[in-house]
């Protein structure tokens, strides 16, 4: 999607001997537009991820710090609220999507590289989306017509996070998408919730 900025010059502005024809002939030949991409899921890195190890945070009962495969030499630190929604052992060696280049953030003293997606409906339901059949470790997510392009770090608080999350949800066929495009991994599938429709994904 762009944003259009048309720069114009205002007719009160013209010198007395200027018409508003000759003004309006002028502005078609020389108008100046900007053109402002808004922010789109290109810019995410969503990647497949295994959780390798999993334990429950020491200092915060909601939270889970996860180790986790994203196809890199080490894995990565991941801290995820979801204690009171998905048991222990449900979370250990499941495979999962990653946002991974989230700006890393301390929470309650430990560094959290990154965010498990999950889908989450007006009650208060979260599930962890799940990758397709066959997806491994460290494959990305696509949608079409958004290049992939990620940015370096992103951080949550601001603009980029903000408009993208937006627009992602699940359709009523349980399909992850961005503005009703699926995501998907290439020559695996799609990504999908469990059984959550028309969900906030984040």
């Amino acid at each position: 999607m762009f944003i259009f900025i048309s720069v114009i010059k205002a007719e009160s502005d013209l010198p007395a001997n200027v018409s508003a024809s000759v003004t309006t002939k002028s502005y078609n030949r020389t108008r100046t537009t900007a053109l402002v991409e808004e922010p789109h899921f290109g810019r995410f890195d969503v990647r497949v991820g295994k959780i390798v190890h999993i334990e429950k945070h020491p200092d915060a009962d909601s939270l889970y710090i996860e180790k986790v495969d994203v196809g890199e030499e080490h894995p990565r630190t991941i801290i995820s609220a979801l204690v009171k929604h998905v048991a222990i052992e449900e979370m250990q060696n499941r495979s999962a999507l990653f946002l991974v280049n989230l700006k890393p953030i301390k929470m309650r003293g430990v560094l959290s590289e990154g965010m498990i997606m999950c889908a989450l409906n007006e009650n208060g339901t979260i599930e962890i989306l799940i990758p397709p059949p066959g997806a491994e470790s460290g494959e990305f997510v696509q949608v079409d017509g958004y290049e992939r392009d990620p940015d370096d770090k992103i951080d949550v608080k601001k603009r980029v996070f903000e408009v993208v999350q937006r627009y992602l949800k699940t359709n009523d066929q349980r399909v992850a998408t961005y503005k009703g495009k699926p995501w998907y991994v290439a020559d695996k599938g799609i990504v999908m919730s469990p059984t959550l429709s028309n969900a906030t994904i984040r």
